[in-house]
Formats: C-alpha cells, structure tokens, sequence
C-alpha cells in the first residue's frame, strides 16, 4: 500500500506556540560521514526546499546548509548551520524541528558546542562505509555529558562495503548495551532499497528517483525471523523504562505501537536507548523513518531545561514556560555581506516579540527589532519565538556571543558556552602597509563571529597573534578575512615567551656618580640577588638600616629594578623568580635624587643577575592528546622527539588517551603533526603548565638566535 504521509510543507508550522513541539537537533559525526546531505535531504523530503532527486555528495553544488564559497568548494563544513522545518510524524505527532549541521573535521568540532548547548537532541551521523571514528566517540560523548536524546543515522548504506548489522555490532559494544536498531535494511549496497521498521513491523520500499516516496508492504520471509530477533531487542528496553510498561510486556510479551513509542522516547531521554537507522541520504531511503524518530523520539525543551544562572550564585533548571518572563540566550554570531550580523538566540522563556526591549545581562539594554527563522544562508521572517524555539536577530549594537537577553524581572543569566583552549597560534600582519586598522578591525570581527578564534598582542614581541584549534581552522579565518574585509595578511610562527632566571646568588655594589656643572647626580646601593621558587615572579625587600639610604629614595631603587628585569642580560627576556635586597648604600645630601637611585638600580640589576648563573626558561604545555590505539606508538615517539613526557595513558573504546607535557617551542607545528600521523583521527587539547629550564645545549643556539636578530643580521 502506499504511504499517505504528503511532503507539502505547511508554513504555519514554522510558528511554534508550544515548548512541546519544537524538537532542536544536532547532526554530529566524523567528517565524510554525510551530515550535510542527510540535513539537506531531510529539509526536501519535508517540503521545506525543492525535491534533491539522486544526489551526490561530491558533484551538487547548490546547497543550502554549506553557505560559505570555501564550504562549497573543499565539501566540508567550516561553521554550524542551521534550519528550520516541520513534520507530522506518521502517528499525526507535529512538530517544528530545528536542524544543526555542524563541522566534522576534529580541529573545527569546538564549532559544534554552540549547537551542543542548545539543543534537545542529537543526530549521530555513521558511515556505513567507514564505520566508528574518533569523532564519532567523540561526539558521542558530548551529547551524552550534556544529557541529549541520541538517535544514529548509519548512512551511505547505498554504497558498496556498507554493512549495517556488523556495524550495528560495533555501535553496541563501543557505545553501550541501550545502542540498538529501530529498523533493519532491505538489500545492501546498490541493492538497497528500503527498511524494515522494528515498531510498525512492515517493510518500507523507496522508488529508485530519490524522491523518498514509499510503499509499504509485509516483511519478506527471508527478513522475518532476524526482524523479530531485533524488534524483541528493542521492545525489551522500551519495557523496562516503567513498572506500568514492563507489566503489560511480561503479561502479555508484546506491547502496543503506542507503549512501544513511548517507551523508546522515555529511554532517549533518559540516555538509556539509543536507536539506530539505516539510511541513504543520497536516494532518500529511510529519510521518513528519520523525521519520524526525531518527532517521536528526541526530547522537546519541556523534558531538557536550561541550566540558569541566578545572581545569588546558584544554578537551576529552567523549563521553557511560554508564559514566564521573556529571556533568550545568544549562542552563535554570524556576519552576512548584506544582512550585517546576525545573531542565533534560544528563547528559554517567555515569548519574544519583534521590537522588543530587553536587558542584556552584560549590560545595556537591546531593541530586537524584527526576527526570523534560518534556513541555512537565508532568513525567513517570525513574528513571534516561544519558549525552546531558534530565532535569528540582525544588527544587534550590543550584544555578542553568551549574552542573556532578558525582561527587567529576570535575575538570572545563562553562562556562556565553554570553549577549550586553542592550540595553534600564528603572527599576522598585513601585506599592504596601512591596513593596520583594517587587520584589527577584521580579525576582531572573525573573533565575535567564531568564538574559538582568540587574538592577542604579545607583550614581549608586540605581534598580533590569532590563536585557532589548528591549521585549516586558521586558513578558514585568513580566507574569511581576504575575502570580507580585504586584507592580505602574511604569518609566521610565533615569537616563544622565554624568561631569564638565576639559580645563584650574588652580591654587587653599584655606583651612579655624575658631575656637570651645578647639582651633580649620586647614588651609591649594594643589591642581593637570590633565586625564588619557578612561579614566584619577583620580590623586592627593603633591608636599610641606619638611613644608609633615605627611605624617600628606596621606591627608586623598586622601580629602577622593576624597570631592568624587563630586559634580562642572556637575552633580552624578562626576567622572573628572583628576589632582590637592597641592603646597604649611601648618598649626597645636595647630589642624589630619585633618578639617580632608578639608575644605579639598573647597573645593579645587571651585574648583578650576570654574576648569579642566569639560565632561560622556556613554557610548558600540559596535553591530552585522544589518538586510535594503533596510532599510539607513533604518537609517542614524536612526543619524545619533542622532548614530551609521558605523564599517563588511559584506553577508551579502541583509542588512547595520552596525558602528556611538552615544551611551547616544540609543539608550534604539532597539530599539522598529529593530523598527518594519525589521518586525521587524532586529538588534542593543551594549556599552559609551567615554566622549565631550557637544556644547556639548545640556549646558546636560542640566544644567538635573538642576538642576530637585535643586531640586524637576520
């Protein structure tokens, strides 16, 4: 029989009154894994763009979901885009659905935390030909620490080598016992041509044109038994999320469409199923199946409230309560060569109305002006957001990422979504001379769009350096930055942050004595310099007895060596972890003065540190490096060779998590490294640990290094 389900989408829909139906969905996965597409397809077979027909990921250019021109060119997602559509599930569930599609390459899945913060569920996307990938775990991880529902799309089942059941196998053992089919294939690679559907228990055949229309018909006989082997799988779990449920199962040993629905929806709530589905984005198989799942499966912003911050301190949960004080939260900033910036809000409470005041909890207040709903580049206007439905603001004048906008009774703010750290850094500059400003400005507006992006001024160097999560994320905002404010910017690695110390102690008597006519100038101080433990910074202490020196002129003496240990006498690094006494000295009652005591502190500070065995420190990073077991022991003999250590290794599902340190200087080119030994498949994350002597043998090729440099001659 045919299906009756009509694709023609109903833009009413898109107007949602009510938290309970809206479902906000992240699609995750590895890189290849064919998030895009399966995005794309789902907003067809809905209605929301034009019929696909047969498609492929590597030949269809006019996408909706990869709105930037680098996007379209490489095929690989750089941002998070989102849409919006609806669908009528086949038991006459409606809902409003917001679609995230995010990047899969490791270096840009920081990128997908935006999302990850305010959606509901999630969309794990697997490649039935590649099978589980670091990201895949990964992903998998953070949807499940942020209590996501979790539905898996095994995709690309249409090509050759997919095997769906040994994989079905794999997600089970590596995610958990709850990780389960919702419905098996019908033939396999070319010979794909439908599911069977473990609730409905029919078979589900698609025509060969891509259009997603089905007939559905009995179960093949050679697909009966392994059909009810798998749906008894599923319906046990689904039994036991209640005593109600599992009752009614063991009295009678089946449960209707109906419980069984709701149990598997109480299971993904609970993160305690995880339903699998084969699928064939590119043909439009099994797609229905999907937008099914997400209506009846994924958790609506009733069951996964916000976590609030009050002023007073404490967190709570915040239910969406259309009818509660209006307050949206900022999580994603985009600028639009024609729209201007565009801010991505979750109404968490309340209704959001065009032309709104609001409190930004920052500070300051914003007026909204119109809203709308995304669909990929493109928006549509809204007149209205309830509470756990997506919007988008334009030209807002002060406001950015992690901002609260919120009604003048609301105390409480949302916190901003937690970044890790980057791991590479370059200096830029620009090209042209006299595109300084043009450089900042630019560089400052790719931050508040994308902000993983950081950029700093090196106090020691003066080089603007943007600091990204690896080499393709740099290139990505370098690209951005040509082709949006047009500025060339050359790079080079960044200068390191070496510091000078002592590990001895030494005595000096400096002198300051000048005459030239009228006042002359005098001072004369005796200084201890002594180490201090790595992280002490520097200490004054002040030992005069007697006046030896005049107490109005000791702060000169502090000053004059806060002035000096700017500059340390090896290389010209700050210097730090010392201590310095000034414990004896004498002066003129007509000669000396402030300036004069600043002086002799300078040539005290120098002999001085000459004297008391400097040495250079260089940073340490602390890292967690996630690579494939089989990768490990590349990963750490380049760790060695990096004069790494090793500090622990743990095992997670196939891949290694290596704790690790290493010195900054070696670890400038790491993320190209890792990426190239490990496919791609690697991970890691580093922040700064410590300071560390740098070896004997490598200072004096770093010393004359910034000696040529100083001097010119190179």
């Amino acid at each position: 029989m045919a299906h009756n389900h009509s694709s023609s989408f109903d833009a009413t829909l898109l107007q949602a009154e009510d938290p309970r139906k809206i479902r906000n969905v992240v699609l995750l996965g590895h890189s290849q894994s064919g998030k895009t597409l399966l995005a794309e397809a789902l907003l067809s077979l809905s209605g929301r763009i034009s019929p696909l027909g047969i498609v492929d990921q590597n030949t269809r250019r006019d996408r909706v979901m990869d709105t930037d021109d680098d996007e379209k060119s490489r095929g690989i997602s750089y941002m998070t885009a989102a849409a919006a559509t609806s669908w009528t599930s086949a038991n006459g569930d409606t809902a409003k659905i917001n679609l995230f599609d995010t990047p899969g390459i490791g270096e840009l899945f920081p990128e997908s935390l935006s999302a990850l913060s305010v959606c509901d569920g999630a969309i794990l996307c697997v490649s039935g030909q590649d099978g589980i990938q670091t990201l895949t775990r990964k992903a998998f991880r953070e949807a499940k620490n942020r209590n996501l529902g979790i539905l898996i799309a095994v995709t690309k089942l249409d090509k050759e080598h997919a095997d769906y059941f040994e994989l079905c196998k794999k997600l089970n053992e590596t995610l958990g016992r709850g990780v389960v089919p919702t419905n098996i294939p019908i033939g396999s690679g070319p010979d794909y041509q439908g599911v069977i559907n473990l609730i409905d228990m029919k078979a589900h055949y698609y025509e060969d044109n891509g259009s997603g229309k089905e007939r559905v018909e009995e179960i093949p006989a050679k697909y009966l038994e392994v059909a009810k082997e798998h749906r008894i799988r599923i319906e046990e779990l689904a039994a036991e999320m209640n005593d109600t449920l599992l009752d009614h199962y063991l009295s009678t040993g089946d449960l209707t469409e109906e419980e069984f629905i709701s149990g598997v929806h109480d299971g993904v709530r609970e993160g305690r199923i995880v339903p699998i589905m084969s699928t064939s984005a590119a043909r439009s198989i099994g797609l229905r199946q999907v937008l099914n799942r997400v209506v009846e499966f994924i958790p609506h912003p009733d069951e996964h409230p916000a976590s609030a911050h009050r002023d007073s301190g404490d967190y709570f949960s915040l239910v969406p309560t259309p009818g509660g004080p209006p307050c949206a939260f900022v999580f994603k900033t985009s600028v639009d060569p024609f729209a201007g910036r565009i801010s991505y809000l979750k109404a968490v409470s309340g209704r959001i109305t065009a032309d709104m005041e609001l409190t930004n909890h920052s500070g300051g207040t914003e007026r909204l002006g119109r809203l709308f709903t995304p669909l990929g580049s493109k928006l549509e206007e809204l007149p209205h957001a309830c509470a756990g439905d997506i919007f988008c603001a334009v030209k807002l004048k002060n406001t950015k990422t992690g901002d609260t906008l919120h009604g003048k009774e609301v105390a409480y703010f949302i916190d901003p979504v937690a970044y890790p750290e980057p791991v590479l850094s370059i200096a830029i500059e620009p090209k042209s001379r006299g595109d300084e400003d043009k450089l900042s400005n630019g560089i400052q507006k790719l931050c508040e769009e994308d902000p993983r992006l950081k950029a700093d001024r090196d106090a020691d160097s003066n080089e603007l350096l943007l600091n990204g999560y690896g080499q393709l994320h740099l290139e990505m905002a370098l690209t951005r930055l040509k082709a949006r404010f047009g500025v060339d910017a050359a790079t080079h690695p960044p200068s390191i942050p070496y510091r000078e110390t002592i590990k001895g102690t030494s005595e000096t008597h400096a002198r300051h004595k000048k005459q030239s006519g009228g006042h002359g100038q005098f001072a004369d101080i005796h200084v201890r310099l002594e180490p201090m433990p790595r992280g002490g910074g520097f200490e004054f202490a002040d030992d005069i007895f007697g006046g030896a020196v005049p107490r109005n002129f000791i702060p000169a003496v502090e000053k004059g060596l806060i002035e000096a240990k700017t500059k340390g006498v090896l290389a010209g690094y700050p210097a730090v972890d010392f201590k310095a006494t000034l414990f004896d000295g004498s002066y003129h009652t007509v000669d000396s003065s402030e300036m004069a005591f600043k002086i002799a502190a300078h040539t005290a500070f120098k002999e001085g540190f000459a004297k008391a065995r400097p040495t250079l420190l260089e940073p340490y990073m602390a890292m967690e490096i996630t690579v494939p077991e089989n990768c490990m022991g590349d990963v750490m003999g380049d760790l060695n060779q990096r004069r790494g250590r090793v500090r622990g290794i743990n095992t997670d599902g196939g891949e290694s998590i290596i704790e690790a340190e290493a010195p900054l200087a070696e670890l400038l080119t790491y993320a190209n490294s890792l990426k190239s030994i490990t496919g791609d498949r690697g991970t890691f994350t580093m922040h700064f640990l410590d300071y560390e002597e740098v070896p004997p043998h490598l200072q004096n090729k770093i010393v004359d290094e910034r000696t040529a440099v100083a001097t010119g001659r190179r």
